[in-house]
């Protein structure tokens, strides 16, 4: 809810950043780096609201107490969390980068090199990928695995692997599903996903392509040190552990399996809609079968 309220702000702002920080015959640099801010707030929303995907609630505990120590984000939540990012993100939001300030001025950043003015389709792109790679990140899918291996019949209903790539496939490739053209925003998002996929697939099998086995994990990645007793756990900063032998795991299965339905849809469609988008489903399937090892 936080999250939705922030963006309603945020549409309310982008219409008045000129008129709040920039004075008649004053140039736009104020304005500039406001807009700037505006995105940069847009995308921690973003992110925050991520976090419920694959969370858990970690509550340390002490013998007598009747709560639980390990509960997973609920169902309703982590769906709630994924349309938000479907509605706010993996669209392009149009208030923030095609409005009226596209033909005045740029968001700029500061650097050490001076101001630079960024392009708007290079940001969208790189934050939509970011956020991508995070939600599809190994450890993130290990925790929806964990969930599920410790379900138990009658319990609530919980997030999995296999329906968060349903949703987000459907969503991304809904269009290509209806042989419909693709805007220049679709084809970006189907790319980000795409590469999300491929990069994190491609790391998983890395030790084993390369016929090495790289160091266990020990009981010291398992547990924060107290500096007091450095064989306790700091019940203060309560984590878990994840990413032992990711390869063995049932993630890898799964992004495989979903990069080959992306490659059905797009065997489907591809001689189908307008030239930009052939050319697009063309060169997502070079990616796609380099990936899969494939001609």
């Amino acid at each position: 809810k936080a999250g939705e309220y922030g963006i309603i702000n945020l549409k309310k702002t982008i219409p008045n950043i000129i008129e709040w920080s920039t004075k008649d015959g004053e140039t736009y640099e104020e304005a500039k780096a406001f807009y700037n801010q505006v995105i940069n707030q847009w995308y921690v929303y973003n992110t925050h609201t991520l976090a419920n995907i694959g969370g858990f609630y970690l509550t340390p505990l002490v013998k007598g107490s009747k709560m639980k120590s390990y509960i997973p984000v609920p169902y309703q939540t982590q769906k709630e969390a994924l349309n938000f990012l479907k509605k706010n993100i993996l669209t392009l939001p149009k208030w923030l980068f095609i409005n009226s300030l596209k033909d005045v001025l740029k968001p700029t950043k500061n650097t050490p090199a001076g101001a630079v003015e960024q392009s708007p389709y290079n940001i969208f792109r790189e934050r939509q990928a970011a956020i991508l790679y995070n939600l599809l990140h190994d450890e993130r899918l290990l925790r929806l695995l964990e969930a599920e291996f410790l379900q138990t019949e009658g319990n609530e209903k919980i997030m999995t692997v296999v329906e968060l790539f349903d949703d987000l496939r459907k969503f991304i490739f809904d269009k290509s599903l209806k042989n419909r053209s693709l805007t220049i925003a679709e084809r970006m998002t189907q790319k980000n996903y795409v590469d999300a996929l491929i990069i994190d697939v491609g790391r998983i099998y890395e030790k084993t392509e390369k016929g090495i086995f790289g160091k266990m994990p020990m009981i010291c990645d398992y547990a924060h040190h107290n500096l007091e007793d450095k064989h306790s756990i700091d019940e203060q900063n309560l984590t878990m552990y994840f990413s032992g032998m990711k390869r063995l795991s049932e993630v890898g299965s799964a992004k495989r399996a979903e990069l080959i339905k992306v490659k059905k849809i797009i065997l489907v469609a591809k001689n189908t809609a307008d030239e930009a988008t052939r050319n697009h489903y063309e060169d997502m399937l070079i990616r796609l079968n380099k990936a899969l090892g494939e001609k």
